[in-house]
């Protein structure tokens, strides 16, 4: 609760400044793309990260979004301009959910289908085949199949890999980040019958090994955890992100995190940026 108290005055500050700038911060030509996980109710004692953010939360995003001018594009379209040097348009948001939740297709697809918006799954095979431990409530939580997969596809979302086991790819050996990346995406392409070129670091971590073997596997850009903003300058096997959560549920709340009010966390991993 501490840390969250001094990140929240931190970012009052910076907000109190900002807000009166908006329009040349947001105008500059740079997109920031949003971390989502689950879309749906938890439980406030368990949930400290606030990963589980409410339907109607994530609904007044994106309502936001729509209402203020954003432009809505696709991370493999902001990618692709990243890499011939094109800077990405004003007001730009790329919308992303990691992990593979069953509330991405049941309540966040109808949500970005009603306003006409792209987004990125990335998905964990160790989630999806619900391998993983319970002892973390999130691991609780019901997780997507490969049917649902396909039906996200064909709603025109874009999936990507969360590696296969989620583990923190810096501490596992070359034969194993191989293992990792190759395995997770032949067996992401295996069942949902299309190819994947993007790539999320599990818990945000890396190594220039880890982004020469995405190059080398043919993947076109990678997600970080890295809080900021992305120019025509990006590295686009590092791209930052913005984690929004549970505790992002009103109007200012979201605005601050748009506007770069927590980007000063730079690497401070978001898995970490909201524990108490």
């Amino acid at each position: 609760m501490i840390k969250r108290i001094s990140k929240n005055i931190a970012s009052n500050i910076i907000f109190a400044r900002r807000r009166i700038a908006k329009s040349k911060i947001l105008d500059k030509e740079s997109c920031r793309i949003l971390a989502y996980h689950a879309i749906e109710s938890s439980d406030p004692s368990k949930d400290l990260m606030g990963l589980a953010v409410l339907p109607s939360v994530f609904e007044m995003h994106m309502r936001y979004l729509k209402e203020e001018g954003f432009c809505v594009i696709g991370l493999l379209d902001l990618a692709e301009s990243l890499r011939k040097g094109i800077a990405p348009p004003k007001r730009s948001i790329v919308i992303t959910f990691d992990d593979g939740y069953k509330s991405i297709l049941t309540n966040a697809m109808p949500i970005v289908k009603k306003f006409d918006f792209k987004a990125t799954l990335f998905v964990n095979i160790y989630f999806l085949e619900q391998k993983l431990p319970k002892h973390v409530y999130w691991h609780s939580w019901q997780t997507l199949d490969w049917g649902d997969l396909i039906k996200l596809g064909q709603a025109g979302f874009s999936i990507g890999s969360h590696a296969l086991t989620h583990k923190r790819l810096t501490e596992i050996d070359r034969e194993a980040l191989i293992g990792e990346i190759a395995g997770s995406r032949e067996t992401i392409e295996k069942n949902i019958h299309d190819k994947i070129y993007a790539f999320s670091f599990p818990h945000g971590k890396y190594t220039n090994e880890t982004k020469n073997i995405l190059k080398q596997e043919g993947f076109l850009c990678a997600c970080s955890s890295v809080n900021g903003i992305n120019d025509k300058n990006a590295d686009i096997f590092t791209l930052k992100r913005t984690e929004i959560t549970g505790f992002d549920d009103s109007p200012i709340k979201f605005e601050k995190k748009l506007l770069g009010c927590y980007d000063w966390l730079g690497s401070f991993n978001f898995y970490a940026s909201n524990v108490a």
